[in-house]
């Protein structure tokens, strides 16, 4: 996977290629992926020495926290942290666009808040509730929110800059600024023990970079990285990090690696440009290829299945040749599990199916670093947008509101009326809102709902647009307030009437004598009946029996709740239910006709009298 560096690796490095030129190095390596602060420079005693040891945390972060340096050790120890399911809050840091409208129940683009105002730097993700990011700490997302695992660095020179995984409780974080590695057991993070190249004791202006990683079965991890010194000139590690928490140099190359892959324990594939090489058993062995230009990364599925993204193009490896696959675009980044799924990026997101690489428009990042998918229709991304803010995002189908989830009961009909932009919510942040990693509105379905608001729900539902804009029908629903236009509407379709002023002390008649709306009150059940069955034209039915053991043929709401009864759409409360209401002997159920109506039972009767479910 590919690596972006900051200014101040690119200053570092254009005065050592001035000094070094002499021992004929050029060239730089590739903006790609990741680990924005991965090169480690000696110039200095501090900055040849400098190491840092893991904190756990147990308590809630925020963008300004301090926790999570150390200088003074020179051997890590395993940091005892957490797992992700006790791990604490952090803060959300909101994504910096606005979150997408509903998406009908289908895949969307949605943005993701940057936990602890953190800029990220890679993402793994497993299962939608088990996904792992890092930048200068880790996190996992259990969902809806991301949690801290582990604290380490805690100024912005200091962040990971890979995760790779062989399983779900097999995770390295790799490319750590002064040479940090991690790996995550399952139930804790351990420090990896680092005995590759070091710069201490290196001359001043000596420098190493990373620029790939990859998990190589549940047990091995290997880590690509590029060093100078003044008296070496150039070179390229391949560094091996087993599970049992150390790092070894495994293969020691002179050409300037860009990326490492591999499927097996002794079965590598790295890259040096435009080229291939293929390293079995210790012995490297270039291999020809069609020149797609420089290739940043490569995901292996199985030996006989591995995949390498370029500039210009995308490859694959059928454990015989490698072959050039069409594909709308070259990238950065490109990540799999299984043939028929596979993801790349770069200044597009692609997908393929196991026959062709589609383009998965929408999203904000212009330019995407990495990439991890969960399914083909399940996947997170980081990138930069235009204004050069890391963004990550998460493509999936995901529920509308925060408070209604899936499975939630009034979920289908919320999400049918959200998907046409009849319910939208209230804005996440107010008391008891918390707004979640997707800054998620709110639908409060177990509120209860005003008869402005009924109207706006079942105008829309309609498609009513017909209302008189020179009208003002109510003394109290003025021009320009929020439930005008849905009001006026139907009352050109003859669904209300309102009270006649004068009949409280609050509402005095003015010179045309106008009744009340009273669009703040409280909708009672009975209303919402009466509303439903005159806004879909409902026939009053007369049965033999009333329907509901509590309203009555002589109840004021009798027809239009036997009518809204008759079409199914409302079936009562089963008697016996709550002391006050006994069964009768045919077992009638209850209406409850002044009882407050919910949001989330509006909807669903709303929902069902439209088509809805």
């Amino acid at each position: 996977m590919p690596v972006v560096k900051p200014l101040a690796f690119w200053c570092i490095l254009a005065a050592v290629l001035l000094v070094g030129l002499t021992a004929g190095a050029g060239g730089a390596a590739h903006s790609a992926v990741a680990a924005l602060d991965t090169a480690t420079v000696t110039g200095s005693a501090t900055a040849a020495t400098a190491t840092t040891t893991g904190i756990a945390v147990s308590t809630v972060i925020t963008a300004t926290g301090t926790a999570g340096i150390g200088t003074a050790t020179a051997t890590l120890t395993d940091s005892p942290t957490a797992g992700p399911t006790d791990s604490p809050t952090v803060t959300n840091t909101p994504a910096p666009t606005t979150t997408r409208p509903s998406a009908c129940g289908l895949p969307a683009w949605h943005d993701v808040a940057m936990p602890d105002g953190d800029t990220l730097n890679a993402v793994l993700a497993f299962a939608p509730d088990d996904v792992w990011a890092a930048g200068r700490n880790i996190y996992h997302w259990d969902g809806a929110n991301w949690h801290l695992s582990l604290a380490y660095y805690s100024y912005s020179a200091g962040s990971f800059g890979y995760l790779v995984a062989g399983a779900t409780n097999s995770i390295w974080a790799l490319g750590g600024t002064y040479d940090v590695n991690e790996h995550w057991d399952g139930s804790q993070w351990h420090d990896l023990t680092w005995h590759p190249f070091s710069l201490a004791g290196q001359p001043s202006g000596s420098l190493h970079y990373y620029v790939g990683a990859a998990a190589v079965g549940p047990n091995d991890a290997y880590l690509a990285e590029n060093a100078y010194t003044s008296l070496e000139g150039f070179f390229s590690l391949v560094v091996q990090c087993p599970a049992d928490h150390s790092c070894d140099q495994n293969l020691r190359l002179t050409p300037r690696l860009e990326a490492v892959g591999g499927a097996e324990v002794g079965d590598l594939w790295v890259t040096f440009g435009a080229e291939l090489s293929h390293i079995v058993a210790g012995t490297v062995t270039p291999v020809a290829a069609p020149n797609v230009g420089t290739l940043s990364d490569i995901t292996a599925i199985a030996r006989d299945n591995v995949w390498a993204i370029g500039s210009n193009g995308i490859l694959h490896w059928d454990g015989v040749a490698w072959t050039q696959i069409p594909s709308p675009a070259g990238g950065d980044t490109i990540a799999g599990r299984v043939g028929n799924d596979i993801w790349a990026a770069g200044t597009v997101v692609q997908h393929w199916n196991g026959t062709a690489w589609q383009v998965v428009p929408g999203q904000h990042a212009t330019h995407v670093y990495h990439v991890s998918g969960i399914g083909p229709a399940d996947v997170w991304t980081l990138g930069d947008n235009a204004s050069g803010t890391r963004v990550i995002e998460h493509y999936a189908a995901i529920p509308t509101f925060s408070d209604v989830p899936v499975g939630h009961v009034f979920a289908p009909a919320v999400e049918w009326l959200a998907c046409r932009g009849i319910l939208r919510g209230y804005t996440c942040g107010g008391a008891g809102e918390l707004c979640d990693g997707y800054s998620r509105p709110y639908a409060r379905a177990g509120s209860g709902i005003s008869r402005g608001q009924l109207l706006k729900l079942v105008v829309g539902a309609a498609g009513w647009t017909d209302s008189d804009p020179t009208t003002v029908t109510f003394a109290d629903v003025a021009p320009g307030s929020a439930f005008y236009t849905a009001i006026e509407a139907g009352v050109v379709h003859g669904l209300v009437g309102g009270y006649a002023c004068g009949s409280g002390p609050s509402e005095p008649c003015d010179a045309a004598r106008r009744p009340y709306f009273r669009p703040g009150n409280a909708m009672r059940r009975g209303q919402l009946a009466q509303v439903i069955t005159g806004a879909r034209g409902y026939p009053l039915p007369t049965p033999a029996a009333a329907t509901f053991a509590d309203v009555a043929a002589t109840d004021v709401f009798y027809g239009p709740i036997e009518a809204v009864a008759a079409q199914g759409i409302v079936s009562g409360y089963a008697c016996g239910s709550v002391p006050t209401e006994p069964c009768d002997a045919s077992l009638r159920p209850y209406y409850r006709p002044a009882a407050g109506a919910t949001r989330g039972q509006v909807s669903k009767v709303v929902s069902r009298s439209y088509g809805g479910p």
